[in-house]
């Protein structure tokens, strides 16, 4: 009310002027469901990137590891995935159980949870299985000294918690 004070208002308006602005705000609020669509929808929440992108984005995050490490030099790395991303949707169960005198019958009833959202009814993601890499090949101009090709596998197998029997270090020519 101090944005007021200098603004001539007939008394009556004046008191009632929050009121009056509330019921305005609720009034656009509602025509606006009935505005045409502008063509502009949010982005869904969190996509699952391809399997392509996947596989390159952790061949570039290793290639910037195996890099680094003393006595490697330049280097390439080609990693092997086993399966594409997997989600997991989130399901409700309902059980019905009806007792009589004779027997006892049970019905139970599975279905997906669905959101509704701006683009209609989206299934519920509950988890997302990224895919299992199957091995690393590494090509490096240290690949001959066993000291450089030992540090690379214990990295390699560490950050992919991967055992050393799927990681190949080799000189690169």
């Amino acid at each position: 009310m101090e944005l007021l004070k200098g603004i001539k208002l007939p008394q009556g308006l004046r008191r009632n002027l929050p009121v009056w602005l509330g019921l305005a705000g609720i009034g656009l609020i509602f025509l606006s469901s009935w505005l045409p669509d502008t063509g502009q929808e949010a982005a869904p929440a969190a996509s699952v990137t391809s399997f392509q992108s996947q596989q390159q984005q952790l061949e570039e995050q290793l290639t910037r590891l195996v890099s680094s490490i003393q006595g490697a030099g330049e280097t390439v790395v080609m990693v092997t995935l086993d399966t594409e991303s997997e989600q997991v949707y989130a399901t409700d169960q309902t059980t019905e159980s009806t007792l009589s005198e004779q027997q006892q019958t049970s019905r139970q009833e599975t279905s997906h949870v669905l959101l509704q959202d701006g683009s209609g009814q989206q299934p519920l993601v509950e988890t997302t299985y990224l895919p299992q890499v199957r091995g690393v090949a590494v090509v490096c101009q240290g690949g001959e000294d066993i000291t450089v090709v030992t540090r690379i596998t214990e990295a390699v197998s560490v950050v992919l918690d991967l055992p050393a029997s799927r990681i190949c270090v080799t000189k690169m020519n």
